[in-house]
């Protein structure tokens, strides 16, 4: 006959056995089952937060090769920047965003005696693709509008036109910087454009 310490008692033919249970196993018990089940939780906020993360971070690698630093050299772009600062540039900007007058410009020359040169230039004028983009009266600079006539002076008096979808570029210290007023330079490709600068 097997025998078990504790109280017994025969419940219709089945035998049930109270026994006694120390107390610091018991405490030990719950911890094991707080410590379980604060385990479980942990896991499902890890598995949430990379539900989201993860994703994340594979839009982040997608985009990348879409972004390329550049920096600064001279003081053609003063006061908007200083030599040495680094930009950041978008280089799909054509599928993201599109060029327009006032936006900053990374570019690599594919003519004149400036041919592969990187510069950081300001758009002042796109002419679009018919060639008859009316001339404007002002140019919008980083040191605010200057009159279009005192900086390129042949081409708002009509004596010389920019060819159709091409840009004219302008650095923001005027009084100190290579731009498409000399003429080794001239009006810009958009395929001279390597990037739109994003902190802007």
């Amino acid at each position: 006959m097997n025998r078990a310490d504790g109280n017994s008692d025969v419940d219709g033919g089945r035998r049930t056995v109270d026994l006694d249970v120390d107390p610091e196993l018991a405490r030990r018990l719950r911890e094991l089952r707080e410590k379980d089940r604060d385990k479980e939780a942990l896991r499902r906020q890890v598995w949430k937060e990379r539900r989201v993360l993860l994703p994340l971070l594979g839009i982040t690698l997608a985009l990348l090769p879409n972004f390329r630093m550049a920096q600064v050299q001279g003081r053609s772009m003063y006061p908007a920047y200083s030599e040495g600062d680094r930009l950041v540039m978008l280089k799909t900007y054509r599928t993201f965003a599109p060029l327009q007058v006032g936006d900053v410009v990374v570019i690599r020359l594919k003519h004149g005696k400036y041919k592969n040169e990187e510069w950081v230039k300001r758009i002042v004028f796109i002419q679009n693709e018919r060639g008859d983009e009316p001339w404007p009266k002002w140019l919008e600079t980083g040191r605010g509008q200057v009159p279009a006539s005192a900086w390129f002076p042949a081409e708002a008096a009509g004596k010389k036109k920019v060819p159709p979808g091409k840009m004219l570029v302008l650095g923001d210290n005027i009084a100190d910087a290579l731009d498409s007023r000399d003429p080794e330079i001239g009006a810009v490709s958009p395929d001279e454009v390597i990037g739109k600068v994003l902190n802007n």
